[in-house]
């Protein structure tokens, strides 16, 4: 028989919940001064933890950068199935429209913002693409990809069309950010008119990459599809 699982303590359960406010925290200071401009002492006093409290958890910058990246990556793949999943499991088959619709809007949320400036930053930055190196595990991303499209992962396309979204949407995203400052894009969530346009030929371009799984219907006007 198996051992029955040891009962959380309170300290324990106080423990995680102190973890997480810190790494909320940084994601917040992130976002809102830049990643040079954030400090450990920046962060402790948002999340309100003593600098003790801080070096407990996280005894060097590096241990904070790491796991607030490993946060980020969870937090916006929990975000993506909540929002994904009850539309996409309604349907017997992908909705690529609706799809491509939620990942747009995610792009524009402060979680999204916060990862493209440190893979920007890291460029230049030894100790920060080291931990984004770490932290980012890209088979989890795949895996959730596959969770909510089952069907479309068994494209002859698949791969190839997942990229092309992947890295026409970022980039598209990056430069909204950009051009508009995150506080902007952040709430702008709706696409300005060019953007509309890029998404919905990336919509009937992967209707057609995976017409091998998924049948090419008729054009209909606002479908989500």
């Amino acid at each position: 028989m198996s051992k029955p699982a040891t009962p959380v303590t309170w300290q324990q359960r106080k423990s995680a919940q102190t973890r997480q406010r810190v790494l909320k925290a940084t994601i917040e200071c992130i976002f809102e001064l830049g990643y040079n401009l954030t400090s450990t002492d920046k962060v402790a006093a948002r999340a309100k933890v003593s600098r003790g409290a801080m070096l407990h958890h996280f005894p060097t910058r590096k241990d904070l950068v790491v796991a607030a990246v490993r946060y980020l990556n969870d937090t916006r793949m929990q975000s993506f199935l909540k929002a994904e999943e009850p539309i996409q499991n309604s349907s017997d088959r992908s909705l690529i429209g609706a799809g491509i619709d939620i990942y747009w809007k995610q792009l524009a949320s402060p979680e999204f913002v916060v990862y493209q400036e440190l893979q920007v930053l890291s460029r230049t930055d030894v100790e920060l693409r080291e931990a984004l190196d770490a932290a980012v595990d890209d088979m989890a991303w795949q895996a959730t990809v596959q969770r909510v499209f089952p069907d479309l992962t068994a494209s002859s396309q698949h791969e190839l069309s997942s990229l092309i979204t992947r890295y026409l949407c970022e980039g598209m995203a990056l430069y909204r950010a950009q051009r508009m400052g995150t506080k902007a894009a952040s709430r702008q969530m709706r696409p300005i008119k060019s953007e509309t346009r890029v998404l919905s030929a990336l919509k009937d371009f992967l209707r057609e990459s995976y017409s091998d799984v998924r049948p090419e219907e008729p054009a209909i006007k606002n479908r989500q599809g």
